[in-house]
């Protein structure tokens, strides 16, 4: 997913800014500093002497962490900069999540929101410091949910703040109050859809087709070729045996959301296996349907178990 092209296509397919450029203008003049690694993202500390580096070093990528004295840790998949393609360029921060099931105990969108909120929070001493409120770049958090409840799927809906006048006149320029939006996405597989997006993405994370369908499709999309090709189908590659495996040990395993106490043995096996595979931790929590504590716990045994991976 931190595949700039994909997320080229993502933006130009979300993001009204985008709409008019294709994906590879997008992809080569307006995606900055995707990084894919574990970078500690701290809304408490104060900038440090070098701005530049500092910034650098907490704007993220797969697995970025957003940690708060006050307010707990989370991981971000992705986190990265994008520039809108204006006479006055305007910098935004995207964050973009591949959620696996919806089966939980509460609602992925208001997820979101507390996600958008920490894009928004986090900002503080390093996007503007003091009261130059000013300088609060607006955040979209995007969420692909790849296995939906049935009645949800192939769907997109869009969640931001409008202004209502109750009495009076007055209105605000939209930029001072419209900062943060939350995007769900819920593919379906079974049916085709009549939205590119939902097309594309569909097929990106198919259970059913193979490599080769989904290369054959990317290239189309996003016009990948020559370079692109080896890196795009390592990728795709390493992304379809991915799901493999993870639906191989469910089955194996008998992998189900809810499963009995009884089942703790086959919890750790899959849990282990997906560890040594440098699978993100929010999706190891869904697929097994674990706490974060739990899974700390195991990963602690992970590490003693196999104590070269530490």
């Amino acid at each position: 997913m931190s595949y700039k092209p994909i997320l080229a296509f993502i933006l130009k397919h979300c993001i009204s800014d985008f709409s008019t450029c294709s994906v590879e203008e997008i992809t080569n003049n307006y995606i900055e500093q995707v990084e894919v690694s574990k970078v500690s993202i701290d809304p408490d500390r104060t900038n440090a002497n070098n701005e530049a580096t500092f910034v650098a070093q907490k704007i993220a990528g797969l697995n970025i962490e957003d940690s708060s004295i006050t307010e707990g840790k989370i991981f971000y998949d992705i986190r990265f900069f994008a520039i809108t393609p204006k006479k006055e360029p305007v910098k935004l921060i995207i964050n973009i999540e591949a959620q696996t099931t919806e089966r939980l105990s509460y609602s992925i969108l208001t997820r979101g929101v507390y996600y958008a909120c920490r894009l928004i929070s986090s900002q503080k001493g390093v996007e503007f410091s003091g009261s130059h409120y000013e300088d609060m770049k607006k955040v979209y958090s995007i969420w692909i949910c790849t296995n939906p409840h049935k009645e949800k799927g192939n769907s997109i809906n869009r969640y931001y703040t409008i202004e209502e006048q109750v009495y009076g006149n007055v209105k605000e320029k939209r930029e001072t109050y419209d900062l943060m939006e939350v995007i769900m996405i819920r593919l379906n597989y079974d049916v085709v859809p009549d939205n590119k997006l939902l097309e594309f993405l569909s097929t990106l994370f198919s259970p059913k087709l193979s490599s080769i369908s989904k290369l054959k499709n990317m290239r189309e999309e996003l016009g990948t070729s020559g370079n692109h090709d080896l890196e795009i189908e390592r990728a795709v590659t390493h992304m379809c045996n991915l799901s493999n495996d993870i639906r191989t040990m469910g089955r194996e395993e008998g992998l189900l959301l809810g499963l009995e106490q009884g089942k703790l043995e086959s919890i750790r096996q899959i849990v282990f296996n997906m560890l040594s595979k440098h699978v993100d931790d929010n999706f190891i929590i869904d697929i097994a349907n674990i706490s974060t504590e739990q899974l700390q716990q195991l990963k602690e045994e992970w590490l003693k178990a196999y104590p070269s991976n530490s």
